[in-house]
């Protein structure tokens, strides 16, 4: 900026140095400086069917990381606010988010659970990508619809109705695999009842799964009738319409055909110790086959419940595959033998009759410690750690569920607001939250997508896990000002200072509007960006108020400090005092006899204030910097940075804009900041108000760019793995291993015999008859907003077998039939001799077991030969129906004859 200072001038050339200084002065803009924030606006409205505004309808943001990935995989974010991500009487919500992309979820209590703008899954839902900062879309009118309802009755072979039964709607992914939905457990007398989005119009087909220990796992097959399968792929789908309710009848299960086995073992801490409380979570793998003949295998929670007690726990389980995982009271959960996730889990496999012991070991416990800042201030908080953890496997693709913790000593104590307090070893993610509701994850991230996990190592410690919480409020309902707008230049009559309107959120509002005020008061005309004050501001001083405004907030303004006084120019000074010298001023030629005063070539006359006002050497000045502003601290995520405002020529106070890549951050306006996931690949750097303490001018300059801070890696844990048998016509699963920390989408690369198969891209694989031979390998790449991730590439299959020739099935010969010859006699006393005589075509003569009945009295022989005698005594007098069944032998199919006796008193 050109600073021009007051002075006594000796040249003949005054004027000419004026005239020049004067149009610098007046040609010099200080340029404005915008801040910009990274948030985007999303709204719609929600109605019924009949297009009746639905208010409480929750609104959920779903974010798709960076990389894509499976396409499949999508994470709910928090939104900047949550006042209104709930609708009002009208139907109407609104959302502010980071931009990216994103899938809605509308959630209403009376409603089925839907994404926009018609779907009943994430997968069917429409993305909205808003990727521009600052940009405004509005997604329309979403219809909600009722639900539809099914239900049903339980029951054993026997008829007797089966209690405490499970019933999983399973629905279908548009790629024609199926995955679990709603659930309902039989009532006593085995009724149930579940609720389900309706398939008619949001596009969803189902089928009923019925499970219950001691008997065999079955699918709704036929509605209404004992229409049940084991085998997954010939369950057919069924369909249920907007508020009503299907009655799917009565479903009949078979008990096991195998004695169940047991799962036992004992759980202990690190030093020994039996757990103070907590439970056993047992998880099955089950394996289906799709329509199409694909092998579908899921890991999820088992039906069986494992009794705990005393360290000690058991289970008693149908013949199969788990694994298990202990759940402390307060704590994340282990998963035997000492992983924190379903993924890196031992399976266990259970057989007939059989006890698998399986003992758990608790990881030792780490510690966390660190600082809670407000705007870059200490502040009191409560900390929350939340455990990532694999909750299910879907085909090789794990699904992440974050269990909350509240640690012991979990608030911050002392001036400098620090905390610590033990977790068990693991990836964690650390949230902060002051009194007034506001929350930040660890470094300074608003939802579990953008924070940074935090490694716990047992009997390890974490330190300088420094959370700054950005002092965001629920929701923005008016244009927020962050830096104070300043004022440059000089405070003299004809002096042009300069606004520069500070920094606001959201970005990309409206040009600022300005206007200049002299002692509070508004100026008329003042209202651009530049003012030049005149002699009605002298002893004034100056100020400026900006407005700015943006489309569905209220408009904000802010007022800078004001300026020292504006100096008197000459003609103020003509009823001033003072002594005439008489003569004529050698500069501008006026005869000091006509001057209550005449300028010297030394005092501080009123010409040298007249000039003074016109370049700008009169009056006070903004402060010039001569140290620049510098950065202090490491650039990276998680770190803390410090910035010194450098040297200026006078004191007063400092303002802060903390820029990535410059481009303002929103809310890092003090001078700390902790570098959060998003200034990954990013270079830093701060500008910096300086406002005189007396004269309330402002000078600005900028630090240098710190280096480009490095994006943190996923670490891969354990490699990938490929499951399934290598054979031709065979479909191979690819499992993840496990990482840190979890990502939120993968992409996979089959590989056979070290060579890309082009197309084979999803958690699964099936075998061609060109891999004959060869090796089978996947490449599994993570993907999590922030991070950077590597291909790891699994180990190798089995060389692919040649696939399995089932010959033809033969119909057997069907065996004759036997016929029976019946001659009888009635015998006294209630008595019958009955002959009976075996044929059958083809065969010679053959035994079997015959039954003889009449009535209640009946007797069984076997028959010799083809021919037996029996008789029955005390019938019942009377004209009797008389009986008389064959059973199958080896070479003669069963028959039964019946004929009309008489029995004799």
């Amino acid at each position: 900026m050109l600073h021009l200072h007051r002075a006594t001038w000796r040249t003949p050339f005054r004027g000419l140095a004026l005239a020049v200084l004067l149009a610098a002065m007046l040609a010099y803009v200080a340029p404005s400086y915008a801040a910009a924030s990274p948030a985007v606006f999303v709204s719609g409205t929600v109605t019924d069917d009949n297009a009746t505004p639905i208010s409480g309808v929750k609104v959920k943001a779903f974010a798709l990381s960076a990389d894509a990935g499976t396409g499949r995989h999508w994470t709910e974010i928090a939104p900047i606010n949550s006042t209104s991500n709930t609708t009002d009487v009208n139907g109407k919500w609104a959302v502010q988010l980071p931009p990216g992309t994103y899938k809605f979820e509308y959630v209403g209590a009376a409603y089925a659970d839907q994404y926009d703008p018609d779907a009943g899954f994430i997968d069917q839902g429409t993305s909205s990508a808003v990727t521009t900062a600052n940009q405004t879309k509005d997604l329309g009118i979403a219809k909600l619809h009722r639900p539809a309802t099914f239900k049903g009755k339980l029951t054993d072979s026997g008829g007797n109705p089966l209690a405490a039964g499970t019933v999983t709607v399973e629905y279908r992914f548009p790629d024609g695999t199926w995955g679990n939905g709603p659930t309902a457990t039989t009532a006593t007398n085995g009724s149930w009842s579940v609720v389900a989005p309706p398939t008619t119009p949001l596009n969803s087909a189902y089928r009923i799964r019925i499970d219950a220990t001691g008997f065999r796992t079955a699918w709704r097959s036929t509605v209404g009738t004992d229409g049940t399968t084991t085998d997954s792929a010939q369950a057919s789908s069924t369909t249920g319409s907007a508020g009503t309710t299907t009655d799917l009848g009565t479903a009949v299960l078979r008990a096991t055909t195998s004695q169940a086995g047991t799962l036992n073992g004992t759980v202990r801490t690190a030093a020994g110790q039996i757990p103070a409380s907590g439970s056993v979570q047992l998880y099955s793998r089950r394996v289906t086959t799709t329509a199409s003949g694909a092998r579908h295998e899921t890991w999820s929670t088992a039906a069986v419940v494992a009794s705990y007690a005393n360290g000690t726990y058991t289970a008693d389980v149908p013949q199969g595959d788990y694994r298990l995982a202990f759940f402390p009271g307060n704590d994340a959960p282990t998963f035997y033998p000492a992983a924190r996730g379903l993924d890196g889990a031992t399976t266990l496999t259970v057989g007939p009759g059989t006890t698998k012991t399986a003992n758990l070991i608790l990881p030792a416990p780490g510690t966390v410690s660190g600082h809670v800042t407000f705007a870059s201030t200490p502040v009191d908080a409560s900390l929350t750690a939340i455990a990532p953890y694999v909750s299910s496997i879907d085909n090789g693709v794990p699904s992440v569920t974050y269990l909350r913790v509240t640690p012991a000593s979990n608030l911050t104590t002392g001036s400098d607001s620090a905390f610590s307090f033990s977790l068990s070893a693991g990836s964690w993610l650390i949230e902060a939250s002051d009194s007034a509701g506001h929350t930040a994850l660890y470094p300074n991230a608003p939802s579990s997508v953008t924070a940074q996990a935090v490694p716990v190592t047992a009997g390890g410690t974490m330190s300088n896990v420094d959370i700054e919480i950005a002092p965001q409020p629920a929701a923005l309902t008016a244009v927020t000002n962050t830096v104070r707008p300043t004022i440059s230049g000089n405070t003299a009559q004809g002096s042009t200072l300069t606004a520069d309107p500070g920094a606001w959120l959201p970005g990309g509002a409206t040009s600022p509007a300005y206007q200049w005020k002299a002692d509070g008061v508004a100026i008329t005309g003042a209202t651009s960006s530049t003012f030049t004050p005149g002699s009605d501001q002298a002893g004034k001083q100056i100020s400026v108020t900006v407005t700015v405004g943006k489309t569905g907030l209220a408009s904000g303004t802010a007022t800078s400090a004001s300026t020292s006084k504006i100096p008197a120019g000459l003609l103020d000074g003509l009823t001033g005092g003072g002594t005439t010298s008489g003569g004529t001023d050698p500069i501008t030629g006026v005869v000091c006899g006509l001057l209550p005063i005449c300028p010297t070539e030394t005092s501080d006359s009123p010409l040298d204030d007249l000039l003074g006002g016109l370049t700008g050497s009169g009056g006070d000045s903004s402060p010039t910097n001569s140290a620049l502003p510098t950065i202090t601290g490491t650039p990276a995520v998680g770190s803390l940075l410090t910035v010194n405002p450098g040297t200026w020529s006078s004191t007063g106070t400092a303002q802060y804009q903390w820029l990535s890549d410059g481009v303002p951050l929103a809310w890092a306006n003090g001078p700390r900041h902790v570098v959060s996931l998003a200034e990954g690949g990013n270079k830093l750097s701060v500008k910096v108000w300086f406002t005189d303490g007396t004269t309330g001018l402002t000078g600005s300059a900028l630090t240098a760019v710190t280096a480009a801070v490095p994006v943190p890696v996923i670490a891969n844990l354990t490699a990938p793995t490929v499951t399934g048998t290598a054979r031709v016509g065979e479909t191979l699963v690819a499992g993840i291993g496990t990482w840190d920390p979890q990502p939120t989408t993968w992409r996979f690369q089959w590989k056979v015999g070290g060579t890309a198969v082009s197309g084979a891209t999803s958690s699964t694989y099936v075998v061609r008859p060109a891999d004959l031979g060869k090796t089978v390998t996947v490449d599994v790449t993570p993907s999590r907003l922030g991070y950077t991730g590597s291909a790891v590439t699994s180990s190798a299959s089995a060389a692919v077998a040649p696939a399995v020739v089932v010959p033809p099935k033969t119909t057997p010969a069907a065996h004759p039939k036997a016929v029976i010859g019946v001659a009888t006699k009635a015998l006294k006393h209630r008595k019958l001799r009955v002959t009976v005589t075996l044929s059958a075509s083809g065969v010679r003569a053959f035994t079997g077991w015959l039954t003889v009945r009449v009535g209640g009295r009946s007797k069984v022989a076997l028959a010799h030969n083809g021919r037996i005698v029996v008789t029955l005594t005390k019938l019942r007098k009377g004209k009797r129906t008389l009986k008389v069944t064959f059973d199958r032998s080896t070479a003669v199919t069963s028959t039964s004859v019946t004929k009309k006796v008489k029995i004799k008193a």
